[in-house]
């Protein structure tokens, strides 16, 4: 009888040694599958982070270079627009005569260059021209430098 509890004793633990090797394995692999699933997903979620940031990056770079080189492009355009109306002006003064390029060729002419103008100012906003209009501001500008002063006597040889 001793015998055959002592047999079942040893059984028990054989079972109990098995059962515990099969448990602490199969809690090993669900322990290991759960950190190798949230490690993935943790890696995949930096690595989704990562490249969403850079290619934000990539094409917040691209969207302004292409905004950078069009602003760039509109303002030389303009600034070639308004840089050549004075030249235009100033050309026009020189080749007019000594006798003719009054003020009121002055301002025919800063007229005629303002009707190509964007720029478009309210009537007599720069004084009282003679037939001012709508002018432009760039014209007036130039028209106040070059424009000979009134009542300034010629001299005579």
């Amino acid at each position: 009888m001793t015998l055959l509890l002592v047999l079942m004793l040893v059984l028990m633990l054989v079972l109990m040694l098995v059962l515990m090797l099969v448990l602490m394995l199969v809690l090993m692999l669900v322990l290991m599958l759960v950190l190798m699933l949230v490690l993935m997903l943790v890696l995949m979620l930096v690595l989704m982070l990562v490249l969403m940031l850079v290619l934000m990056l990539v094409l917040m770079l691209v969207l302004m270079l292409v905004l950078m080189l069009v602003l760039m492009l509109v303002l030389m355009l303009l600034l070639n627009w308004f840089l050549t109306l004075p030249l235009l002006l100033t050309s026009r003064m020189l080749t007019l005569p000594n006798e003719t390029r009054d003020s009121r060729e002055l301002w025919d002419t800063c007229l005629s260059a303002a009707s190509l103008c964007p720029i478009r100012l309210a009537h007599g906003s720069f004084g009282n021209p003679p037939t001012a209009g709508n002018g432009c501001a760039i014209a007036f500008f130039w028209l106040l430098f070059l424009r000979p002063a009134r009542g300034r006597s010629k001299k005579s040889d």
